[in-house]
This record gives structure tokens, C-alpha cells and sequence, in this order.
């Protein structure tokens, strides 16, 4: 009996080890028809594929063996069988490796406005407008999300913002520069106070920021946004998500806006914040799919009205 220590079985599930056995009444109970397809698939070619016996205990059982032949991944987010990327990797590697979170991307579409929560890094991110928060000076070498502006857009940014902005600008306003070498047309530079109970800070800035995107007409048609009041704001991370949630859609339902993207990007290390947003988007889809059946149930507007009082029998109409 042949142990396949490579298989893994779903993106989400514990790893299960298979038995690919030339013996068809040795499957057991408690294997379903689709590892049963595999692990059959792969008895078939063991001699190819260079497996070696590890019927007796060992303690490699928690890692990848060490082989010529590709390891195997099997389901995953859209199920399907692909090779693993690194075949090489051995249980010491695997250990010493630091473990790697899955951040999966949300999208809703609320009116006019399309809606992704997604993992990345703000300065590189390809939009209309890039929304950037500062410190009143609007020094953009103050916080790591300004300063990473800053270095990848070049120093024609911060000389916008000295020039037209001499004196800086107050909480709750918005600075306006070219994107100089990022992805972008413009940057809305926006000053957010700290915490204190101050929720509608989020909500007023972001109204700003929809209000000047919608001057431009069609010119500006997407914006990608940092989870405003994170980190030495210290606005908690329920408030944040909840608060610009509810800003995008009310600016959604807005039937006068052109239709617009909108991506909330957090950096790889801000999980918190990252997964309070998506739980807010899911408990939105939710609400959404509620609201569809509240009211009652109408015919489609262009469906066309039938109000003869006669039927069809075979072939001729007669009055009822």
C-alpha cells in the first residue's frame, strides 16, 4: 500500500492523506467519490510518478516527500487540480517557513458604484483618483501610507501640495494634486482628526471626496481608498468599515452619479481592519438580497397587459 503524503483535499479543509491502493474493495467508508477518483487515478500511475512504500509509521507524515514527481493540489476557491508551486519543499522548510494568511478579495455592486474590499498596496494601485491621508502640514513624509506615496509618486506631489497648499489645510478638508508617477490622475490628500467618538469625520471626508469625483463628470470614474481613521487615528476598526460601507452606498443609490469603481485597499499586515470590512460588505450583500423580496411582487413594467375577456380553443377565439 502506497501513501500519498502530497494530497491536500479543498483550499479550507485539513490536510488528508490518501492510500492509493490497486485493491477496489480496500477504499473504506469515509472516502467520497472524488477521493476515490483521485487516489485511484493515482495507484494507476505510482510506478511513473516514482512513489515510494511508506506503509510503516514515520514521521514524515505531516510534510511533502521528497520525489520527482509534482505534488498535487486538489479543489481550492474554484476546486480543479493544479501542481503545487514549489515541489521541492520539504517538512524542515514548511516549519521554518512563517505561516501565510489568505486574503480573498470581496465585490458588490451597490447602484452606480461597483464595490471591492481587496489586500494591497495603495501606491500601487492603478485608478482615477487615489485617496491619501495626511497630517495637516500635508508633509507626506509623516505615516506609512503618505510616505509610500510619496516615494512612489515622486517629489512633484509634494511640491503641488507646498505651492497650492502653502498654509495646509484644516481637519475634515481635501487637498488636490496630479498623481505625478503613480497610476493615477489625481490624489485627494484628506486630514482626518483622531479618534474621539467622532464617527461622521469618516463619513463627511468621504462625501467630499464623491462630490469632487462627480464635478470632473465622466473624467473620473474610479477611486481607490485606504480604510480611513486606521492606525495612529486610532478609529476602531467596527466604526471605520461601517462608516465608509454606508458612505459608498448612499452614494450608490445616487441615480445622478456616473457609474464608478471603487476599491478599499488595506496593506497585507492590516487583517483586522481587513476582515471587519469584509464582514460588513457580506452582512450589506445580506441586507440587500433581504430587501428584494420586502415588497410586494409586480409584473415587469414592459410586460403588456392582456384584458380580453376571451379565450383560445382550438385555434378560435370565442367569448367567454
Amino acid at each position: 500500500m502506497n501513501r500519498i503524503n502530497c494530497i491536500r483535499i479543498g483550499g479550507g479543509t485539513p490536510t488528508r492523506d490518501l492510500f492509493a491502493v490497486n485493491n477496489p474493495g480496500i477504499w473504506g467508508n469515509n472516502m467520497d467519490p472524488m477521493d476515490m477518483r483521485i487516489a485511484r487515478l493515482l495507484a494507476q500511475q505510482n510506478s511513473r510518478m516514482g512513489f515510494e512504500d511508506d506503509s510503516s509509521d514515520s514521521d514524515d507524515s505531516e510534510g511533502s516527500f521528497q520525489t520527482n514527481s509534482v505534488p498535487l493540489h486538489i479543489g481550492g476557491a474554484k476546486g480543479g487540480i493544479r501542481p503545487q508551486r514549489n515541489s521541492q519543499t520539504t517538512r524542515s522548510s514548511q516549519k521554518d517557513s512563517p505561516t501565510r494568511r489568505r486574503n480573498f478579495d470581496v465585490s458588490i455592486d451597490i447602484g452606480n458604484i461597483s464595490l471591492n474590499v481587496k489586500s494591497g498596496n495603495l501606491a500601487e494601485q492603478e485608478a482615477d483618483v487615489i485617496i491619501n491621508s495626511v497630517a495637516t502640514d500635508l508633509d507626506l513624509t509623516k505615516g506609512v501610507g503618505s510616505s509610500a506615496i510619496f516615494a512612489a509618486g515622486g517629489q512633484v506631489i509634494q511640491q503641488e501640495c507646498d505651492d497650492s497648499y502653502s498654509d495646509g489645510i484644516s481637519y475634515g478638508d481635501v487637498a488636490v494634486t496630479s498623481g505625478g508617477q503613480l497610476k493615477c490622475s489625481k490624489v485627494y490628500h484628506v486630514a482626518l482628526p483622531s479618534w474621539n467618538n467622532n464617527e461622521h469625520e469618516i463619513q463627511d471626508i468621504l462625501k467630499k471626496c464623491f462630490v469632487l469625483m462627480g464635478q470632473s463628470g465622466a473624467a473620473l470614474r474610479s477611486m481607490v481608498i485606504p480604510p480611513l481613521g486606521y492606525g495612529f487615528l486610532r478609529f476602531p476598526d467596527d466604526v471605520i468599515a461601517r462608516n465608509m460601507i454606508s458612505t459608498i452606498v448612499e452614494f450608490g443609490k445616487n441615480s445622478q452619479i456616473h457609474h464608478s469603481s471603487v476599491s478599499i485597499v488595506c496593506h497585507r499586515r492590516q487583517h483586522a481592519i481587513f476582515k471587519a470590512l469584509k464582514t460588513e460588505v457580506k452582512r450589506l450583500t445580506v441586507q440587500l438580497h433581504m430587501d428584494m423580496y420586502k415588497g410586494d411582487l409586480k409584473t415587469p413594467s414592459y410586460w403588456t397587459r392582456y384584458d380580453q375577456t376571451k379565450t383560445l380553443e382550438n385555434g378560435i377565439v370565442t367569448n367567454i
